[in-house]
C-alpha cells in the first residue's frame, strides 16, 4: 500500500507523465514485450542455475572430502585456504557465465520475438521515493541480485559441505534451504517476528517493487546488510571448519 501510495503522490506531483511510453516496475501490463520476457526467463533460469551451482560445490567440495581425493590435494604445498579460495572461485566463475550468456541470448531472443516497448521504467525504491529510469538500469539490478543469491547458495553449501560427511547431504540440504527459506521468510513477515533480521532477506529486489516491505525498518538497505553479514559469515565458517577438519 506504501508504495502505491508513492506512485499515486509522483504522478500527481508530475501530471505529464506518459504512462503509454513509461512502464511501472512490478505491475503487470496485460500483454508481452521483450523487457517482460527477459526478466521472466531471468527469474525462472535463476532458481536452475542456483540449484546447479549447489550441485557443483557439492560435488567440488563434500563429494572429494568423502572420497578421500581431498587428500591428495593436501599433499601439494599448498594451503588448505588457498584451495577453498580456488573452489568458490572456479564453481562461482562458471555459474556467472551461465547468467551472462543467457542473459545475451534472452536479449537475441527477446528482440527477435517480441517488440522492445523502449520506453522509461518508474521504480519504487523502499516504499517511498519513486525514480523514473530506464529498462537497461533494471536488467543490471535483476542480473547483481540473481548473482548475488546465487552466490549466497554456493556459499552455504561450502559450508554445509564441510560441517556434513557427504556431497548428498550439503547438496541436499542446500537445495532445501532454497525452496523453503523465501516460504519461511514470508511466514515469519506475516507474524511480523521475521522482519527484525532474523531471516536473510536475500530477494532484495523485492524493495524496488510495488509489492516491497511494508514495514519501516526493513528496507533495501536493512536487507543488504543483512544478506552481506548472511553471506561472510558463511565463508568466515568454511574457511575455519575447513582449517580445524581432519582429513
Amino acid at each position: 500500500a506504501k508504495a502505491r501510495l508513492a506512485l499515486y503522490k509522483y504522478l500527481y506531483n508530475n501530471p505529464n507523465t506518459d504512462l503509454n511510453s513509461v512502464a511501472i516496475f512490478g505491475e503487470s501490463t496485460g500483454g508481452v514485450d521483450g523487457e517482460g520476457y527477459i526478466l521472466f526467463m531471468l527469474s525462472i533460469f535463476s532458481s536452475v542455475f542456483t540449484i546447479y551451482a549447489i550441485v557443483m560445490m557439492g560435488k567440488t567440495m563434500a563429494g572429494e572430502l568423502h572420497d578421500g581425493t581431498m587428500k591428495m590435494q593436501l599433499l601439494r604445498p599448498v594451503s588448505r585456504r588457498a584451495i577453498i579460495s580456488a573452489k568458490y572461485l572456479a564453481v562461482t566463475t562458471v555459474t556467472f557465465a551461465l547468467y551472462i550468456i543467457l542473459f545475451i541470448m534472452l536479449i537475441l531472443i527477446g528482440g527477435g520475438i517480441f517488440k522492445f516497448s523502449g520506453g522509461d521504467v518508474l521504480m519504487v525504491i523502499n516504499a517511498q521515493s519513486v525514480v523514473k529510469t530506464s529498462y537497461a538500469t533494471v536488467f543490471v539490478l535483476y542480473m547483481i541480485s540473481y548473482l548475488f543469491q546465487t552466490f549466497a547458495y554456493i556459499v552455504l553449501t561450502m559450508f554445509l559441505g564441510n560441517v556434513t560427511k557427504g556431497a548428498g547431504t550439503s547438496t541436499a540440504l542446500a537445495i532445501v534451504a532454497l525452496l523453503f527459506l523465501g516460504s519461511i521468510e514470508t511466514l515469519l513477515g506475516y507474524i511480523v517476528i521475521g522482519y527484525a533480521g532474523f531471516t536473510i532477506n536475500l530477494s532484495w529486489i523485492s524493495a524496488l517493487t510495488l509489492s516491497g516491505p511494508s514495514l519501516n525498518f526493513m528496507n533495501l538497505y536493512s536487507m543488504l546488510a543483512i544478506s552481506i553479514v548472511w553471506i561472510l559469515g558463511l565463508i568466515l565458517g568454511s574457511y575455519i571448519s575447513f582449517e580445524r577438519r581432519d582429513i
